[in-house]
């Protein structure tokens, strides 16, 4: 697991390095959206491999149910529902950062 781990924050550290170059060298609106998309990506993924599925875990366990398959729905819908919201985050992360750095290259810095 350990290996993964920093396999996938290298493949994402270097995928991050090649955007924020194309950005830098003026690729204009599609590289936003690339890097929006490419933030948007690694967050979800990050939140379902670390988050999600604790969360929902905790959600579920501070209800009562009647039956199995409720618990297993709130479980479902709570994990669905943290991987959108990391989603979202870290598509207005890259959306922002973009910005921001084309921002910066306009005024010569």
């Amino acid at each position: 697991m350990a290996f993964q781990t920093i396999a996938l924050w290298g493949v994402a550290a270097g995928v991050s390095a090649l955007v924020l170059y194309t950005i830098w060298a003026g690729e204009g609106a599609v590289v936003r959206y690339l890097l929006a998309m490419l933030l948007a990506g690694v967050s979800a993924l990050l939140a379902t491999l670390f988050i999600s599925s604790p969360v929902a875990t905790w959600v579920t366990n501070r209800m009562t149910f009647e039956s199995p398959d409720g618990a297993a729905d709130v479980h479902t819908y709570t994990f669905l529902g943290v991987n959108i919201a990391a989603l979202v985050i870290g598509w207005s992360a890259g959306w922002l950062l973009s910005r921001n750095v084309a921002a910066m290259r306009n005024k010569g810095g």
